[in-house]
C-alpha cells in the first residue's frame, strides 16, 4: 500500500507525515511518563505493602500489569492508527502484546545494567549515552518486530488489505536481468 498519487500529492504527504510524527511523538513522550509512573507506583506499592489487605503477590502482580497494559494500549494505537489500511483493533492486539512484553523485557534488562554497573562513573556522561542509545536502537528493532508480526499475522489468518482513503494498493514484480536483455 502506498499514497494513492493526486494534484495535491506532496500537500498530503506532507500533512499524513507531520501527523503520523506527531503521534509518534505523543506516545514517545506518553512512554516516557509511562516510566515515570512506573517507578512512581512501585515506590508507592512497596510503601503501602504492609498498610492494605493486599497480598504481596498481588501488589507486585499489579506493578508488573499495570503498565505492561499501558504500553500495550500505546502501542496498539500505534499499529492501528500509522498504516495506510484500515484495520480493526481487534486486529493489531496480538502484535501490541508481543510488542508490549518484548518492550518492558529490555526495559527490565537496562534497568538490571543500570543498577548494576556503574557505568557513568566509569565513563562519564558518553556511558550514558551510549546507553541511551543502545535503548532506542532495541526500542526500534522491538517496535519493527512488532509490525512485522502484526503484518504477518494478518496475512496468515487471510485478512485483507484494504488501503485508506488515500492510499492505493502496490503490486511489486521481480524483474530479472535475462528477461530484460532479451
Amino acid at each position: 500500500v502506498a499514497t494513492r498519487p493526486t494534484r495535491n500529492s506532496i500537500v498530503v504527504l506532507l500533512i499524513r507525515r507531520m501527523l503520523s510524527f506527531a503521534l509518534v511523538l505523543t506516545i514517545g513522550f506518553l512512554l516516557l511518563v509511562s516510566l515515570v509512573l512506573t517507578t512512581v507506583v512501585s515506590v508507592v506499592l512497596r510503601y503501602a505493602e504492609g498498610m492494605v489487605p493486599i497480598p504481596a503477590w498481588g501488589l507486585r502482580g499489579a506493578d508488573v500489569l499495570v503498565p505492561l497494559a499501558v504500553v500495550m494500549v500505546l502501542f496498539a494505537m500505534i499499529f492501528k492508527v500509522l498504516p495506510d489500511v484500515h484495520l480493526r483493533w481487534r486486529d493489531v492486539w496480538r502484535g501490541a502484546a508481543i510488542t508490549a512484553v518484548l518492550f518492558s523485557v529490555g526495559r527490565l534488562l537496562i534497568s538490571f545494567y543500570l543498577g548494576r554497573t556503574g557505568l557513568a562513573s566509569t565513563y562519564g556522561a558518553a556511558g550514558s549515552l551510549v546507553l541511551l542509545l543502545m535503548w532506542v536502537y532495541y526500542s526500534t528493532l522491538i517496535l519493527f518486530f512488532g509490525v512485522e508480526f502484526t503484518r504477518a499475522d494478518l496475512a496468515a489468518q487471510g485478512v485483507p488489505v484494504r488501503p485508506k482513503r488515500k492510499a492505493a494498493r502496490v503490486r511489486r514484480e521481480l524483474i530479472l536481468d535475462d528477461e530484460v536483455a532479451g
